[in-house]
């Protein structure tokens, strides 16, 4: 019973919670995401052990400028995972399968948190409530920059690196509000598929989210959606 809860909130909670309040879009349609769930849920109760890795988008457009208003202006991005984190917490507790979390932040650089910024296995973790509400700012204001994708993708698969992929079902949510710019200009789609590659080939389940502007034309919202889409695609190859 307790593999069905951490499968459905997995595969249902977690898009269902961030749906709710101002995400378009994600990698999956319905009918992608019902071939997704069932081969998570088969990883799961074939290997019993998740590894969760979250990237949070934190460039300057998350928050408002002046002259247009940030996508997620009251930090809903840590919420909704502050109480996945200690929702799942507490299952990990009650089952035998192995949950383990690492977050951190992407924007021009990649930010980490010690104390979040790894492995945690949350069978042995004991954050409470306040305690994750801490990591808040953390989260939602980051270091302000630019949005990239590559390093982003780089850094989740050197941390997966880390783990038998062999012996647990890797999990890549990767929430942005936009495309993929930098200070050069817009990074290459080949470039970017080629640093998300490395993360198929692990099977890694991937879960993108874009969080787009309400400001943003919807021209651009469109090609930002479908953009992310391509990148990250939806099947491990």
């Amino acid at each position: 019973m307790k593999l069905k809860i951490l499968i459905i909130i997995f595969s249902v909670f977690l898009p269902t919670v961030l749906i709710s309040n101002n995400v378009s879009a994600t990698n999956h349609n319905e009918d992608e995401h019902k071939i997704w769930e069932e081969n998570f849920s088969k990883c799961v109760e074939q290997k019993n052990s998740i590894s969760l890795f979250l990237s949070i988008d934190t460039s300057n457009s998350m928050k408002d400028r002046g002259e247009k208003k940030g996508s997620d202006e009251n930090g809903f991005r840590w919420e909704a995972f502050n109480a996945l984190y200690f929702q799942l917490q507490k299952l990990a507790k009650e089952t035998d399968t192995t949950v383990q979390i690492h977050a951190s932040t992407f924007s021009t650089n990649i930010k980490e948190d010690n104390d979040v910024s790894r492995w945690n296995n949350l069978a042995e973790s004991d954050f409470s409530l306040d305690e994750l509400r801490e990591y808040k700012e953390f989260f939602n204001v980051g270091e302000r920059g630019w949005t990239d994708f590559i390093k982003a993708a780089e850094y989740a698969n050197s941390e997966f690196e880390s783990l038998n992929s062999q012996k647990t079902c890797n999990l890549w949510v990767f929430v942005t509000d936009g495309e993929p710019y930098i200070e050069s200009g817009k990074q290459k789609e080949d470039e970017i598929k080629n640093a998300i590659q490395p993360l198929k080939n692990k099977g890694t389940f991937i879960y993108g989210i874009n969080l787009y502007n309400p400001e943003a034309l919807a021209t651009e919202r469109v090609e930002a959606i479908s953009d992310m889409k391509n990148y990250l695609g939806v099947s491990s190859s």
